[in-house]
């Protein structure tokens, strides 16, 4: 058996992002991305942090010596085969400010990369990020030098390895209204043609108000709108939707996603009637043409339907996605929406088009995804 050299031990180094959702339960959700490529919001998510912060990213070095004096390297050719290997995480993309965790998991291949598998070796780093470039996290409990692990203990002769390294970061909350104030003075406008919108009793999801819409012309609207921080490149809406009539010849709006100082729009979400049959459809910019895509399945008349909808500004990396009771039933990727603004600033919640009557209630924004209540 030829001895594979320690310098060609660890293959592609990985940086990805990992959003811990907590509602009432914890749950997590992975979001992947190559190191090499630029992230393109400001969270995975995707992860956008409280006051715009950029998301954390950087690089790992390595050294045989865990002493934070000597020089670390960020590759392992003067590194024998049998001897301790230390690792730390250089953050090279500050701003980002707060608690997060990380997660060091060493993974093998036989084929010189071909395949991947987790060796079994793991370890969680609790720290806080400073928001600075340059700051330096351990692969150690803490984050410290202090306990740092040697992951050269790991390595066989057999076999190559790499270190993937995982940020940890807790979504951010941008808006929620359940409409208990009775009004709605908790969003930032609203938009009405021939049509009316307000809070009130009317049947709520939860709690003791929700939010009745109603159109009486075509191509009507009574929305209340949400203006989000600058700088959002992908959020979830969630909103409980109720059709107190359902769509004849008329689309139903219950949702737009939009850009509101060009007031072009990523995703909409409607009900329509489609020879007699009544259908969820999404429709969604990409390179500049509208898009649509029609479900199976449509709303059912005076009952409470749980709609999500994700939207992803990018360029060639666009998404948006519909979730209805909890099953995604839509999607489109890849594409490219970048012409419709430069972020996503607007949420509205309420009728577009019609005639008709919609009630909404429950409604969150956030850079994860949310889930029914």
């Amino acid at each position: 058996m030829i001895k594979v050299k320690r310098k060609y031990k660890l293959g592609l180094i990985y940086l990805v992002m990992v959003t811990i959702i907590v509602t009432t339960i914890i749950v997590t959700v992975s979001l992947s991305l190559n190191e090499s490529e630029t992230f393109p919001w400001q969270i995975t998510g995707r992860e956008v942090v409280v006051g715009q912060q950029p998301a954390p990213k950087g690089e790992t070095t390595y050294s045989q010596i865990n002493d934070e004096n000597v020089a670390w390297s960020n590759t392992l050719s003067n590194i024998p085969l049998d001897s301790e290997c230390y690792c730390r995480l250089n953050i090279t993309q500050g701003g980002y400010v707060g608690d997060v965790t990380i997660d060091w998991t060493l993974e093998s291949s036989t084929d010189q990369g071909g395949t991947w598998t987790e060796t079994g070796f793991s370890m969680t780093t609790q720290t806080t990020l400073s928001g600075e470039m340059g700051q330096i996290v351990y692969a150690s409990a803490d984050g410290t030098i202090t306990g740092n692990h040697n992951w050269g203990q790991h390595y066989t002769a057999s076999a190559w390895y790499r270190l993937r390294v995982v940020i940890n970061v807790p979504p951010v909350g941008l808006f929620k209204s359940g409409y208990e104030t009775g009004d709605l003075t908790e969003w930032d406008g609203k938009w009405v043609w021939r049509g009316s919108i307000s809070a009130g009793p009317f049947q709520p999801h939860q709690g003791t108000y929700s939010c009745k819409a109603e159109t009486t012309g075509a191509w009507g609207a009574a929305m209340a709108f949400k203006r989000l921080p600058a700088g959002q490149q992908l959020i979830y809406v969630r909103v409980y939707v109720l059709f107190e009539t359902l769509p004849d010849v008329y689309n139903m709006y219950p949702i737009y996603i939009r850009n509101l100082e060009t007031n072009k729009q990523f995703v909409g979400v409607f009900a329509r009637n489609v020879a007699g049959k009544i259908i969820w459809i999404i429709n969604y910019g990409n390179g500049g043409s509208w898009n649509y895509k029609n479900s199976a399945k449509g709303p059912s008349l005076g009952a409470w339907h749980c709609l999500e909808v994700m939207a992803k500004r990018g360029s060639g990396d666009g998404e948006v996605r519909l979730f209805v009771d909890g099953e995604e039933l839509l999607s489109a990727i890849g594409l490219d929406n970048t012409m419709f603004g430069p972020d996503i600033n607007g949420v509205l919640v309420g009728l577009g088009e019609g005639p008709g009557i919609i009630v909404v209630d429950c409604v969150e924004i956030s850079t994860a995804p949310i889930g029914p209540e």
